[in-house]
C-alpha cells in the first residue's frame, strides 16, 4: 500500500512528496529485516511508509511541530516507529540501523554523514536535496569515503484545473557502501 500525500496529517513541516517518497524508498530497497534511520523525519511520510513495507524505524527530528505530526501520523497509520526528538548527530552513534534516509540535516550534513559512516551495519544512505550545495557536499563526502553513488533529479508537474502546476525539482542521491 502506497500512501498518497493527502492522507497524512499535515502542518507547516516539510514532507517528502509521493513521487520522491516512492523513488527514495525504492532506492533504499526496504525489506522486512531492515532498520531504517530517518533523519529530519518531518511529518513521517518516509518513516510510516517504510514501516508499512516491513522495516523497523527510528525517526529523528529536532522540531517540536514535526514531532507532534510524527506522533499523529504514527497513530493514524497504526505503525511501530520509535520517535526521537533532538539533533540526529546526538543519537546516530547509539542506534543500530541498516539503512538511512536524510530528509533534513539542520546544517550538519557533513557531521551526520561521518557519523553514519561509522556504523558498520549501514549499507545504503538515500537523501533528498533541493539545494545544490548540499547535494555537492553529499557527493564529495561519500566519494571520499569510497561509497558507490547514484544521483537523479526528479521534476514532477501535475495538471490541476487544466493548468500545469510544477513542483520544485528535487535531487535524490543514493550512497551504497562499497562492496
Amino acid at each position: 500500500m502506497w500512501i498518497k500525500d493527502e492522507y497524512f496529517v499535515r502542518g507547516d513541516v516539510p514532507m517528502t512528496k509521493f513521487e520522491a517518497r516512492v523513488i527514495s524508498l525504492a532506492y533504499l530497497d526496504i525489506c522486512n529485516k531492515d532498520v531504517l534511520l530517518d533523519i529530519g523525519a518531518g511529518t513521517g511520510s518516509i518513516s510510516i511508509q517504510a514501516a508499512i513495507l516491513g522495516a523497523s524505524v527510528f525517526a529523528i527530528d529536532r522540531d517540536d511541530e514535526a514531532v507532534k505530526l510524527l506522533k499523529k501520523n504514527k497513530e493514524k497509520f497504526n505503525v511501530d516507529i520509535e520517535i526521537i526528538k533532538g539533533n540526529a548527530e546526538d543519537y546516530i552513534e547509539s542506534l543500530n540501523f541498516t539503512k538511512c534516509f536524510i530528509g533534513g540535516s539542520g546544517g550538519n550534513l557533513l557531521k551526520i554523514i561521518n557519523l553514519i559512516d561509522k556504523n558498520p551495519n549501514n549499507k545504503i544512505v538515500v537523501a533528498n536535496f533541493i539545494k545544490v550545495e548540499n547535494l555537492s557536499l553529499f557527493i564529495k563526502t561519500f566519494r571520499e569515503l569510497k561509497y558507490d553513488l547514484e544521483v537523479r533529479m526528479l521534476s514532477i508537474s501535475k495538471i490541476e484545473n487544466d493548468l500545469l502546476k510544477a513542483n520544485n525539482p528535487i535531487f535524490i542521491a543514493r550512497a551504497t557502501r562499497g562492496r
